[in-house]
C-alpha cells in the first residue's frame, strides 16, 4: 500500500510539472504588447550628407590664374631723365650757357604658351638742349616693333615683324637756322612688316631676326617736305616703298646685381631692287646704376640712311652719343 501511495504521488507530482510547463508556454504565445506599454524612440543619429567631390576655392582659382599669368608674360620698363649743365658768369674765355636735357622710355612685353611667342617693344628718346636762353630739340626718334612667332626647336622659330617708326615733333635745321624745317611726325615715318626666321638663345637674352622677305614703305605727310621730295621720295607725292631682306639683332643683358646694364639694337635694310635706299641703325645704352634712382648713362646711336639728306653729302653715317647723370627707373617682373 505504501508503495502504491507512493507510485501514485509520484505520477501525480509528473502530471502537475507537464501541466505547469504547458500552461506557461501556451500564455507566453498569446501575450501581445498594448499601445501603452510601447514608447516611440526617436532616432538621434544625424544623416550623413552627400559626399560632393567638386570642390572650388575661388582664392586658389585666382591665385593659380595670377601665377599662370606670371609665368607667361615676361615685361619690362626703363625709364631714365638725364641732365648736363654748363653754365658762365663774368668769364673771360666767354661760352654760351648749356642746359641739356634727354629722356628714354623702353617698354618690352614677352607672351610665351607653348611653341606659341608674341613680343611687343616699344623705345622712345627725346631731347632739348637750352642754350643762351633758345630752346632746340637734339633727338627725336621712337620705334616700336611686334614679333609674332611659332617654334620650331630649341633655338629657331618661324616669324613674322612689323615695324613702326618715327618721331614726335617738328625738327628744324639748327638753332640758328630754326626756320628750315627737315623733319615732322610721319615725315619721315616708316612701317616695315617681314616674314622670316628667328633665333633665340635661352641662356643668353640674344635674339636675331633674319627676314628674307622684307618690305619698308617710307611716309612723308607734311606737305612742304613731300613737295622738296625728302627722304626719297618723289616730289609731290607721300610714300615710297621697296622689297628687301631685313636683319635685326637685340640685347639686353644685366651685370653685377644689376647695376650695370647694357642694351644694344641693329636694325638693318637692303633693297633687292636696288643698292641704294639701305637703311641701317644701332642704338647702345650703357647705364650705371649708382643709387637707387640715380644713374649714369652713356648712349650712342648710328644710322646710315642714303635716302635722308645729310650736311655733308660725302659721307652717309649719322652718329650720335651721349653721357648723361639723372633719374633712372627699371621695372622687372621676372
Amino acid at each position: 500500500p505504501d508503495m502504491r501511495r507512493f507510485i501514485t504521488l509520484l505520477l501525480l507530482l509528473v502530471l502537475l510539472g507537464a501541466a505547469n510547463r504547458s500552461s506557461a508556454q501556451f500564455s507566453i504565445s498569446r501575450v501581445t504588447p498594448k499601445e501603452i506599454d510601447t514608447k516611440a524612440m526617436d532616432d538621434t543619429i544625424k544623416p550623413i550628407a552627400p559626399i560632393n567631390n567638386r570642390f572650388f576655392s575661388e582664392a586658389r582659382y585666382k591665385a593659380e590664374r595670377r601665377a599662370i599669368r606670371k609665368e607667361r608674360n615676361t615685361v619690362q620698363i626703363n625709364a631714365s631723365a638725364m641732365f648736363n649743365l654748363t653754365g658762365f658768369e663774368n668769364w673771360y674765355a666767354g661760352g654760351d650757357n648749356v642746359f641739356a636735357s634727354n629722356l628714354a622710355f623702353y617698354f618690352s612685353h614677352t607672351y610665351i604658351k607653348s611653341k606659341f611667342n608674341f613680343q611687343t617693344t616699344f623705345d622712345a628718346r627725346y631731347g632739348i638742349n637750352h642754350i643762351s636762353g633758345k630752346n632746340f630739340k637734339n633727338e627725336d626718334a621712337f620705334v616700336f616693333n611686334l614679333s609674332s612667332s611659332w617654334e620650331l626647336n630649341k633655338n629657331w622659330s618661324y616669324a613674322a615683324t612689323f615695324q613702326y617708326r618715327s618721331q614726335f615733333s617738328n625738327g628744324y635745321k639748327s638753332r640758328e637756322a630754326d626756320s628750315i624745317l627737315v623733319s615732322a611726325f610721319m615725315a619721315p615715318g616708316t612701317i616695315a612688316p617681314a616674314i622670316g626666321f628667328i633665333y633665340r638663345n635661352k641662356k643668353v637674352p640674344l635674339t636675331i631676326s633674319i627676314m628674307p622677305v622684307a618690305g619698308s614703305v617710307t611716309f612723308v605727310l607734311n606737305d612742304s617736305l613731300s613737295q622738296a621730295g625728302a627722304y626719297g621720295v618723289k616730289p609731290g607725292q607721300k610714300s615710297t616703298g621697296a622689297i628687301g631682306a631685313s636683319l635685326q639683332i637685340d640685347f639686353d643683358k644685366a651685370f653685377y646685381k644689376d647695376k650695370i646694364t647694357y642694351r644694344t639694337y641693329f636694325y638693318a635694310f637692303s633693297n633687292y631692287n636696288s643698292n641704294r635706299n639701305a637703311y641701317i641703325n644701332w642704338k647702345n645704352t650703357l647705364q650705371f646704376k649708382i643709387f637707387k634712382l640715380i644713374s649714369a648713362e652713356m648712349f650712342c646711336s648710328a644710322v646710315y640712311d642714303e635716302a635722308a639728306r645729310t650736311p655733308d653729302r660725302r659721307q652717309w653715317m649719322q652718329l650720335n652719343y651721349k653721357f648723361g647723370l639723372g633719374l633712372a627707373y627699371t621695372f622687372k617682373n621676372k
